[in-house]
């Protein structure tokens, strides 16, 4: 999946030419817009499970995982240390492993990425419904690692991660600018949709987990990322 820049055109008339560029800019940033969108909501949805079942702790959230850490070794709290220093670890494992992949496959990175996070999630689908429990969550948060690889530039803004104070900082900084007339409309509108997407993905996983419970909630984002596989099978 390759990372693509549509920027907006200035305020002048548009010639027939630019017209056509812009539209062709459209066709190829709808099918990765939806994408990221995904992806992003799947980052929600897992988030809200972990959370769910691991004592607040996160599987994409590493700055709350990082917290819960630093609050844990204060405190004297080895098991929470030790829990939350399995997860931190894993996701940059799971980042370092994706960034290898996206290095040495460029053109296919995102089919072999989902892939490999569709063997984990059916892996802790497994492990979830034969009495690990909460921590068959621990290999996902490398599957989340190896997910935000998968980002993508889009209007001017980088979308489809799991780094929500970042979209909603770039946000901010998108309505300054478009307020002193600066175009980054595409911009905003990116940002705000890529928070809009997680905070759905979360509320579509606490209800899910707090409904079905664990190995459905897992077998969930599991279906979803294998009709991703597919999505991206018949888009290619």
């Amino acid at each position: 999946m390759d990372r693509v820049d549509v920027s907006e055109t200035g305020g002048r008339a548009a010639s027939p030419g630019a017209t056509a560029s812009r539209l062709a800019a459209l066709r190829v940033s709808l099918p990765k817009f939806c994408t990221a969108t995904a992806l992003t909501a799947l980052s929600g949805f897992n988030d809200a499970v972990g959370y769910s079942a691991l004592g607040h702790l996160y599987l994409s959230f590493m700055s709350g995982n990082s917290t819960h850490f630093g609050m844990s070794l204060a405190s004297g709290d080895w098991p929470g240390l030790l829990l939350a220093g399995s997860i931190i670890g894993t996701f940059v494992a799971g980042t370092s492993l994706g960034t290898v992949i996206a290095d040495r496959f460029p053109q296919s990175m995102a089919p072999r990425i989902l892939g490999i996070e569709l063997v984990i999630m059916l892996w802790a689908v497994a492990a979830s419904y034969f009495g690990a429990g909460p921590l068959a969550l621990v290999p996902v948060a490398g599957a989340m690692g190896m997910q935000n690889v998968l980002h993508q530039v889009i209007g001017g803004a980088d979308v489809g991660k799991g780094f929500v104070t970042g979209s909603l900082f770039a946000l901010g900084q998108s309505l300054a600018r478009l307020a002193s007339g600066r175009e980054q409309g595409a911009a905003a509108f990116q940002n705000g949709w890529s928070w809009l997407s997680f905070v759905a993905g979360v509320c579509i996983g606490a209800l899910t987990y707090g409904t079905l419970g664990l190995p459905a909630a897992l077998g969930a984002a599991a279906i979803a990322l294998a009709v991703m596989l597919c999505w991206l099978g018949t888009a290619r």
